[in-house]
């Protein structure tokens, strides 16, 4: 870009400065809502693996086998101080979760129910 003065070099980095800080704040804020939804992921997940597996009077070998991981592994997700894979997601839906429908509602509702705070 050929600038014809000064004046329209300064106004220019001026803007792109304007526009950096701009982007900078929405990655931030698009970061923020990603690890809340994480979060809620790891919450709605934990609660419902812990469910299928007390309702089923599954072992937690047999959930990791189910899972297709390894038990300990499955046990720091058990505990809740792991967040699930997509594969692990995938596979509890599949092969261990009754009602994959009303889970991934229930999970929809949590999302919605942050983005209204004003996150």
């Amino acid at each position: 870009m050929r600038y014809t003065s000064y004046f329209d070099k300064r106004i220019f980095c001026i803007i792109l400065s304007e526009k950096a800080e701009n982007s900078k704040n929405i990655g931030e804020s698009v970061t923020k809502m990603r690890d809340e939804y994480n979060q809620i992921l790891k919450s709605v997940f934990y609660e419902n693996l812990i469910s299928v597996r007390n309702e089923n009077n599954y072992t937690q070998a047999y959930m990791a086998d189910l899972l297709m991981m390894d038990l300990r592994s499955y046990v720091e997700l058990d505990h809740g101080n792991n967040s699930c894979s997509a594969l692990t997601f995938a596979l509890f839906l599949i092969y261990c979760c009754a009602e994959p429908v009303t889970f991934l509602n229930i999970l929809k509702i949590e999302f919605e129910t942050y983005a209204k705070r004003g996150a």
